[in-house]
């Protein structure tokens, strides 16, 4: 895939957020398609949903921790630098259990599960969107 360039995912996250005060992954690639905003790589642009997915799963861990490790190909592991302007909403100890694996182990095993999600502003977080503070991710490697 080459770099991604995710920052106008990434706005459109935050806004959602701000907007609707929670969104899954499903509900961002839903309203990134009616915006029209592709996944934008450095070899072109896709609007498949596995695209996307990947895409707001590297957006949402980049605002939750930046020491989280993204998971590529296999083996291969990115690490996304970031500060915790989002958390997951946690309903069920299957939801602690899909978001352990995923965040720990790179896992796509629960994907659907992951897909559905509701992530929120944490502490602080929607005060750094007020404030006009919140970096957004402008490229990623995979």
């Amino acid at each position: 895939m080459g770099h991604m360039h995710p920052e106008k995912l990434s706005e459109l996250t935050i806004k959602q957020i701000y907007a609707k005060g929670n969104v899954s992954i499903r509900e961002l690639i839903a309203h990134a398609r009616k915006k029209g905003i592709p996944v934008s790589c450095s070899e072109g642009t896709y609007d498949d949903e596995g695209m996307y997915s990947y895409a707001f799963e590297v957006i949402l861990a980049y605002h939750y921790d930046s020491t989280v490790y993204m998971h590529g190909l296999k083996d291969l592991y990115a690490k996304i630098e970031g500060i915790r302007t989002v958390e997951p909403i946690v309903k069920s100890d299957k939801d602690k259990e899909v978001l352990r694996k995923f965040f720990n182990v790179g896992s796509e095993e629960e994907w659907e599960q992951l897909m559905d999600i509701k992530w929120k502003f944490s502490d602080g977080g929607r005060r750094r969107y007020l404030d006009k503070k919140i970096v957004h991710i402008d490229a990623f490697t995979n």
